[in-house]
């Protein structure tokens, strides 16, 4: 018998480990990466994190705000790109530090500007048709809060212009 069906047949099961799992992630939440980690939109995120252990040194550290791309930003980064970047654990790591800005900066206290990232790029913040807007990426949703930070899911990779990478998406 399939997971599934085994889920649909015992419903009170499915809801002891439903409340389970979202226990165990409101208490893996005290940190930033535990609060994105129980993200399921974060997922690739916190994988790419994992392979270039980012991960260990942001839950101890802090706080930080955090533009968190989602799965599909991800998926639509460009092709070129992805033979550039191909293992380099180096240059992803560059890629993932471009995400991370020092301080808890919610919604209600962003102003238009730059802002420095914990890889060293200035990233341009701005409003666009009521949205924030960091660099050429869309926020999506914001304030989610952490005990070292705050997340802003965003819909695009920030690629570092300094790795001479053409990102040729809107």
């Amino acid at each position: 018998m399939d997971f599934c069906m085994t889920i649909v047949k015992k419903p009170l099961t499915s809801i002891i480990l439903t409340l389970f799992l979202f226990t165990a992630n409101i208490c893996q939440a005290g940190k930033i990466i535990g609060a994105d980690a129980s993200h399921a939109k974060l997922t690739t995120l916190i994988y790419l994190m994992e392979l270039v252990d980012l991960k260990g040194s942001l839950e101890s550290e802090g706080p930080f705000t955090i533009f968190a791309p989602i799965n599909k930003a991800f998926s639509e980064v460009p092709t070129s790109t992805i033979k550039f970047i191909n293992n380099d654990k180096k240059t992803l790591r560059k890629i993932l530090l471009n995400h991370f800005v020092k301080g808890r900066v919610l919604s209600s206290d962003m102003t238009a500007g730059k802002v420095t990232t914990l890889g060293g790029q200035e990233l341009v913040v701005s409003k666009k048709n009521g949205r924030i807007m960091i660099d050429n990426a869309g926020v999506i949703e914001v304030n989610i809060e952490a005990s070292n930070g705050v997340i802003y899911l965003i819909d695009k990779v920030l690629i570092p212009k300094s790795l001479g990478v053409v990102d040729k998406r809107n």
